[in-house]
């Protein structure tokens, strides 16, 4: 009696479990479509930085409270002063844009130096949202000789993601 009654509940707790991870995963997706569908009219921009002469991916942040720091580190690259470059905040890299654009988030106003940026990965219904300074986005994107030395770096950097499989920053339930 004890066992069939243990039995029922270890199962009414696995399907509970689905339904939540089911439900958990809709509602990401269609608040992403939500969130697309807000801003497909804004302004499209490339992410990248030249600063050092090669193409880098761009830091990032979530909170509108570390944004002073980001542009002060970004000053500091501009002038390549590296050795004053640091910065106190959570490291975000939102992934280059090559090819396709990125959609811009709300305005932060004309004299601001930052930017909202939003990059939906549309095959899974992900996102990733961040500020990021405005000296970073471009309306052009990199040239090809730049392209070219990225992905052959890319290539040739011993990656991590090959030992243990990194969290997607789409978002949890987005394949790599």
């Amino acid at each position: 009696m004890t066992t069939t009654r243990f039995i029922k509940s270890w199962m009414v707790m696995v399907v509970v479990m689905f339904v939540l991870f089911f439900f958990t995963r809709l509602f990401g997706q269609c608040y992403t479509k939500y969130l697309f569908n807000e801003v497909k009219d804004n302004i499209k921009v490339f992410v990248y930085e030249t600063y050092t002469g090669a193409l880098n991916p761009v830091l990032y942040v979530t909170d509108l409270q570390d944004t002073s720091e980001l542009i002060a580190y970004y000053d500091k690259i501009a002038k390549h002063d590296m050795a004053n470059a640091f910065f106190n905040f959570r490291i975000n890299f939102m992934p280059t844009t090559l090819y396709q654009p990125i959609y811009t988030g709300k305005s932060m106003g004309k004299a601001s130096k930052i930017v909202e940026v939003i990059d939906f990965n549309t095959k899974c219904w992900g996102y990733i949202r961040g500020y990021i300074c405005l000296s970073t986005t471009h309306k052009i994107a990199p040239s090809y000789r730049l392209v070219k030395v990225y992905k052959n770096r890319i290539t040739e950097t011993p990656s991590s993601d090959r030992i243990h499989k990194k969290t997607n920053p789409y978002g949890w339930y987005c394949d790599n």
